[in-house]
């Protein structure tokens, strides 16, 4: 383990996550709020993050008769 210990409290973005974690060069960035661990963050979960992103983009966009593609609003019921 590396001295001293780096790690994060709630409302990092996935990017700033992912940043933390090659800068530093850590596999694991715990999540700490009120001096207790509450979670970790690492390659796989910001993997999985993105993957659900884009998941939920590809499900939104619409693509109509000339090939072009638009994405409708999250709240958007058609």
């Amino acid at each position: 383990m590396k001295s001293p210990v780096i790690y994060t409290t709630h409302g990092l973005t996935v990017l700033e996550a992912n940043n933390l974690l090659i800068e530093k060069g850590i596999k694991i960035l715990p999540v700490i709020t009120n001096n207790t661990l509450v979670g970790v963050i690492n390659q796989t979960i910001i993997l999985n993050a993105i993957y659900d992103f884009l998941s939920e983009t590809v499900s939104r966009a619409k693509k109509d008769s000339s090939g072009i593609i638009t994405l409708s609003k999250e709240n958007e019921t058609n």
